[in-house]
């Protein structure tokens, strides 16, 4: 510690007093040496400044890692409220405002015995519909109830919805389709879908097409008399399908 000798008296004095111990005299402190600063060398100066301006790369990667989880969450979040969301135009359910559902099974039997046109209306066909796939028919018990399964016609495209219930809550597959007749054959080719409003990629969509045998199941004697038809036009309006008549013996 550093001491003050009294120019008075000649006493050494501890270096924090102000007046001599012993003969009371001032003391000049301006005698004690200076207190010894420390030295920062060139390298010690250098890391400072590189901490300030470059932060440690594990605390740059910390803050990438949380933006990514932020961005990810945020986009699964998002996906999921729109697949609870119902597509547009979604039909009533109402009896009430129910048409009475045409005999399109009948009218395609009929078209294979004479050449003729038939125009389908996509209330007529959801009508068709809705009589013949009765709601808890197709679906897995227990988990996933089906409920109605309803078409939205656009040019070119025919869409089939699937209305199903998730403890209570529907949910909605929707498969694009573009329609077609070759050799004797009803072609649907997915063109892309959506889960409630989330739109598919169609090759995804068509690897999915499983989920949906259950309905096709249900249509396999409509679709045996399509095969035969000799063209099928979808439009907003109407789905026309064109007959030839019977086959020459």
């Amino acid at each position: 510690m550093a001491e003050i000798t009294c120019k008075q008296c000649g006493h050494v004095n501890e270096g924090e007093r102000v007046y001599c111990h012993s003969c009371g005299a001032k003391l000049e402190r301006s005698l004690l040496p200076e207190d010894p600063k420390p030295e920062t060398t060139r390298e010690k100066e250098r890391d400072r400044i590189k901490k300030l301006t470059n932060p440690p790369r594990d605390l740059i990667a910390r803050e990438l890692s949380t933006i990514c989880l932020v961005v990810l969450w945020g986009a699964v979040a998002a996906a999921l409220i729109q697949i609870a969301r119902p597509p547009d135009g979604v039909p009533t359910m109402s009896k009430e405002h129910a048409l009475e559902a045409p005999q399109i099974d009948m009218d395609l039997e009929g078209a294979l015995q004479s050449p003729q046109k038939i125009a389908l209306t996509e209330d007529g066909i959801n009508a068709f519909l809705r009589n013949k796939i009765k709601a808890g028919e197709p679906g897995l018990a227990g988990t996933v109830k089906f409920e109605r399964v309803f078409v939205k016609l656009d040019d070119g495209v025919c869409g089939v919805v699937s209305q199903r219930a998730f403890l209570g809550y529907p949910l909605y597959g929707t498969i694009l389709y573009r329609l077609a007749i070759a050799d004797n054959k009803l072609q649907a080719t997915c063109v892309g879908g959506y889960f409630g409003r989330l739109p598919v990629n169609p090759k995804l969509m068509a690897s999915l097409t499983v989920i949906y045998q259950d309905l096709w199941d249900k249509l396999k004697p409509e679709h045996k008399v399509l095969d035969q038809m000799a063209s099928i036009e979808v439009t907003k309006k109407d789905g026309v399908i064109v007959s030839t008549g019977p086959a020459p013996k």
